[in-house]
Order: structure tokens, then C-alpha cells, then sequence
């Protein structure tokens, strides 16, 4: 008894908290919550960590009824998907999942929400996202004419803005996840929740079906570039997938290459990890190969094999 006062007591405050800064929103014309989207899923965190799904289920049924009731479209859908994102981390917490499985859900579902976000204001506020892309091939082509380099006469314009356009959304979320991790992580150790500890370098590698998903996600990427959909939205959307999956594999392929640096090579120098980095910005391809190998087959058993107690 004392414990269902308790979940509806801080449910109550939390979905108050949530009321208050959603009014403090609309004074602000939509500000406060434009700059501090990352902070949103923190209450949600807070409360799926202590209470599990089937509960915070409630309180963001509570906090998406008061974000119809005072805030504007771009809100709800805000409220929504940042809900969203703190009740999967908060009930990952709950259940004691992996860190690096967490974080790695907050950054895509950070990822998704921002391309999404992109598409569906655009939709809802009237924006003409094909208009958009074909002013920014002509600024392209009036900038490459003044320059004199010739260069957009050798790419598909078009492509090329969609690319940058999800590319810059798909960053935009991850960074977004990246730091609503931090501040939960922070958050629950202030509040003496029981966390995992961070794992070393070496031990941070994906199930193999993530691999074979990211891969799935890449050719669909490289086909949709060559055979662009009749729809700018669908278009889009497969182009963001995509790459998230691009650059899942070469993150991946870059923390291979910092681990066999750790365990066959450790005193050697650092800038061999900033080469490493290097070779994954310019050689994007060879990293994410790099990387769906790392996941998908024994190479990270092979680089560990007799390092640190690891046996074959």
C-alpha cells in the first residue's frame, strides 16, 4: 500500500514538473524546449529506472494528455518521442540490460526521432522539403559557377543535398542521445541507483545480428542513392536508415581497431588511435567492412586470444 502512494506521489510530481515546463514553453514561444530537447526524457528515466514499464506506462499516458492540453504540434510530437526515449532507457535500467545496448537504442532512436522530426514538421508547418532541396542544388551550382571548379556538373546534386540534409539530422540525434546518456547516467548515481560499470574498450562489441542488420541498412542506403524513390519522404527516410547503419559499422570498425591497438600493441603511441579515427573519417568504407567483420565473425576472439585471461 505504501508503495502504489509512493509510485502515484512521484508520478503525480513528475507529470506536474513536465505541466510546469510545458507552460513555461509556450510563454517562450517554444524556445525552452527547441534548445533543451535532450533534457525531456530525464523524468521518464527517473521513473521507469525505480518502476519498470507496466507503471510508467501512466505517467507518460499523463504527461502526452498535457501536452495536448498546453503545448503546440512540434511539442506534442517532442513530448512524445522524447517520452518515448527516456521510458525505453529508464525500463532497459529497470531490467539490467547491457550499458552499451542502452546506449546504443538511446542513439538510434535519438537518430530516427530527428529525421522523422524533419519530415513530419515539415509536413504539418507547410514546408516544401522538394522546394528546400532544389534551392539548395541551385545555391550549389550558382557557388561551384563563381568559383569556376566544375564540380556539380560530376554529381547528382539532388542526392547529394538529400545526403546532407540526413546526414545532418542523423548527427543531430545522435549527439541528442549522447548526451541525454550522460545526464542519466549522471542522474541515477546521484539518486544511488545500481549501475552497471563502464566496460573496458575491449569488451564493447554488438550481438551479430546487429551486423547483419547495419549491412542490410547500407545496401539499402547504396541503392536507394542509385534508384532514388518517387517519394522525397520515403526517400529520405531509407536515406536516414541507411546511414545510421553506415555509421554504426564504422564506429565499429574504429573501436576494433582501437582494441587491437590496446591488446597487441599497448605502449604504443596514441597517434596511432588518431589514425585510426583518420582512416574512419576518409576511408568510411573500409571501416564499416571493418567493423560488420568485428561483429559478425571471431575476429575480436582472435584479437583477444590469450590477452587478459581471454582463452580460444
Amino acid at each position: 500500500m505504501h508503495n502504489d502512494v509512493r509510485k502515484l506521489t512521484e508520478g503525480a510530481m513528475i507529470a506536474a514538473v513536465m505541466g510546469v515546463l510545458l507552460l513555461i514553453d509556450r510563454q517562450m514561444a517554444g524556445l525552452l524546449l527547441g534548445y533543451f530537447v535532450f533534457v525531456l526524457p530525464l523524468p521518464m528515466v527517473l521513473y521507469s529506472a525505480r518502476y519498470g514499464l507496466r507503471d510508467s506506462l501512466i505517467v507518460f499516458a499523463a504527461i502526452l494528455i498535457l501536452s495536448l492540453m498546453f503545448g503546440s504540434l512540434q511539442t506534442i510530437f517532442y513530448m512524445f518521442a522524447e517520452g518515448l526515449i527516456g521510458l525505453c532507457y529508464g525500463t532497459g535500467i529497470y531490467h539490467k540490460r547491457s550499458r552499451s545496448m542502452i546506449l546504443a537504442m538511446t542513439l538510434v532512436i535519438g537518430a530516427v526521432v530527428e529525421v522523422f522530426a524533419m519530415i513530419v514538421l515539415a509536413s504539418v508547418f507547410g514546408f516544401d522539403i522538394a522546394g528546400e532541396i532544389a534551392a539548395y542544388s541551385d545555391m550549389l551550382v550558382e557557388l561551384d559557377g563563381m568559383m569556376g571548379l566544375g564540380v556539380t556538373s560530376m554529381v547528382n546534386l539532388e542526392q547529394f543535398v538529400i545526403d546532407c540534409l540526413v546526414l545532418a539530422a542523423v548527427l543531430t540525434g545522435i549527439l541528442e542521445g549522447a548526451v541525454t546518456h550522460m545526464l542519466s547516467q549522471m542522474m541515477l548515481k546521484r539518486l544511488h541507483f545500481t549501475l552497471e560499470p563502464p566496460k573496458a574498450l575491449q569488451d564493447m562489441y554488438m550481438p551479430k545480428w546487429a551486423g547483419y542488420a547495419a549491412l542490410a541498412l547500407v545496401v539499402v542506403y547504396f541503392y536507394t542513392s542509385m534508384n532514388p524513390m518517387e517519394s522525397e519522404m520515403l526517400q529520405i527516410v531509407l536515406q536516414a536508415l541507411g546511414m545510421a547503419g553506415y555509421f554504426f559499422l564504422i564506429v565499429m570498425g574504429v573501436i576494433a581497431g582501437f582494441v587491437y591497438i590496446r591488446v597487441r600493441h599497448p605502449a604504443s603511441s596514441r597517434w596511432l588511435y588518431a589514425l585510426v579515427v583518420l582512416l574512419g573519417i576518409l576511408f568510411g568504407v573500409g571501416m564499416s567492412a571493418a567493423g560488420f567483420l568485428y561483429i559478425t565473425t571471431d575476429l575480436h576472439r582472435m584479437m583477444m586470444k590469450g590477452k587478459d585471461g581471454y582463452e580460444s
